[in-house]
């Protein structure tokens, strides 16, 4: 029974366990299996060798070398299976290695290891590469730092005023509130400055140096007529 890739979520069948190569699915490789006869299977056309040869998936993932079946054959650079139209090795030929020593661990693929290549058997249709399920990366997020306290005084913040109460300029807010700008505000704490006017003790000494001036003249006037 296929067992799935992790990474793609697709279906992995075993030529050791028998299974065929399907489209639209992985297929792991053994010594009994060439690029023609897994194209005749899975395509009715073993002429399909080419489509399995120069898929993007095989030719990022797999070694290619200039004979398939022949391990110790030259390797080749995977770009060149491109060009690559004919079954028989040539000097700029390359085909996926179907070699035991060519087989690649990756990390997508079950626990379960296996001793040949496994390869990716394109859908031309409905799914001409596999398409990865898991997330590339994890959303962002912003660091949380913690509250800053701003002084509304050092900001220049307006602060909210209370209707009814005067302001610093002399206006106030509401119904209470002064439209004149001509009073001074004082805050609490503040000492009251002296009123406009004469003081109630102030009147009391001016009229005693008057009494007083008025007993001490009439001597005074005498002493100057005597002389």
């Amino acid at each position: 029974m296929a067992i799935v890739n992790s990474e793609f979520g697709l279906p992995i069948f075993i030529a050791d366990d028998g299974e065929k190569p399907q489209r639209g699915a992985f297929f792991a490789t053994n010594a009994n299996w060439s690029l023609s006869k897994i194209a005749k299977a899975a395509y009715n056309d073993p002429s399909a060798w080419k489509i399995i040869n120069k898929n993007g998936w095989n030719t990022s993932n797999l070694v290619y070398r200039a004979d398939s079946t022949k391990c110790s054959s030259a390797k080749r650079e995977s770009s060149w299976a491109l060009t690559t139209l004919s079954p028989v090795a040539s000097a700029k030929s390359a085909f996926i290695a179907l070699c035991q020593k060519d087989a690649k661990a990756m990390a997508s693929f079950p626990v379960r290891s296996f001793k040949f290549p496994v390869i990716w058997i394109p859908d031309l249709e409905k799914m001409p590469l596999p398409v990865s399920v898991k997330p590339t990366s994890e959303p962002e997020t912003q660091p949380v730092g913690p509250a800053v306290f701003v002084d509304p005084v050092k900001a220049d913040i307006d602060i909210a005023v209370d209707p009814g109460k005067p302001t610093s300029d002399g206006s106030g807010g509401g119904s209470g509130g002064s439209s004149g700008g001509g009073s001074s505000i004082t805050t609490p704490g503040t000492p009251k400055p002296l009123e406009a006017g004469m003081g109630p003790f102030v009147l009391i000494g001016g009229g005693l140096l008057m009494l007083l001036g008025l007993l001490v003249w009439p001597v005074t006037k005498g002493k100057k007529r005597r002389r």
